[in-house]
């Protein structure tokens, strides 16, 4: 009965719902102009380049200890997907539990 209740409730909603979102978006919806366009892409170029400088800048300021432990993490990040990759094409490997817990998120 309570199912019954809020599926109708919920079918009513989306009836009321629907003609006043169709209205809205037609209302906005404006077609794409090349200027748009190019402005958009050079927008997202500056913000592209702001946030390289940034890490740029960044990466110049670290201490020789904190360069080491950002390689170090990076290293086991991509050494992990190469493992993860490798086992994928190697026909009759079988992971540890150990890889299965880390890959599947299951413990």
């Amino acid at each position: 009965m309570i199912t019954r209740r809020i599926v109708t409730t919920f079918a009513t909603l989306v009836a009321l719902a629907a003609p006043v979102a169709a209205h809205a978006q037609t209302k906005t919806d404006k077609p794409v102009t090349p200027e748009q366009v190019a402005k958009n892409t050079e927008s997202e170029s500056k913000r592209v380049a702001n946030r390289t400088g940034k890490t740029v800048r960044k990466a110049g300021k670290q201490t020789e200890k904190q360069a080491k432990r950002t390689a170090k993490s990076i290293k086991k990040v991509y050494s992990r997907k190469a493992r993860r990759d490798t086992a994928v094409l190697t026909p009759g490997w079988v992971p540890s539990e150990r890889q299965v817990t880390y890959v599947t998120g299951l413990a």
